[in-house]
């Protein structure tokens, strides 16, 4: 995993252990992530769980139907 300070990526693939690092904000009160400015320490604000590729793949399946939205995903092998 790379260091962003105060603006991560959202999402991440590690290829070597084939795992997608998911950057969170740590407040309860925001259900999404988003950047933030300097006001307190990086590692204070943002938190990251890390999920095998097919989990997260499950997840965002989930998402993307609970949410409504035009999208689907598609496994090519070309990754």
């Amino acid at each position: 995993m790379k260091y962003y300070g105060d603006k991560p990526k959202l999402l991440e693939y590690d290829e070597t252990e084939g795992i997608v690092d998911v950057f969170t904000y740590r407040d309860p009160n925001c259900p999404y992530p988003y950047t933030i400015t300097n006001t307190k320490k990086d590692s204070d604000i943002w938190t990251h769980q890390g999920l095998y590729l097919k989990e997260f793949i499950i997840i965002l399946e989930v998402f993307l139907k609970k949410n409504n939205l035009p999208y689907k995903i598609v496994e090519t092998g070309n990754y």
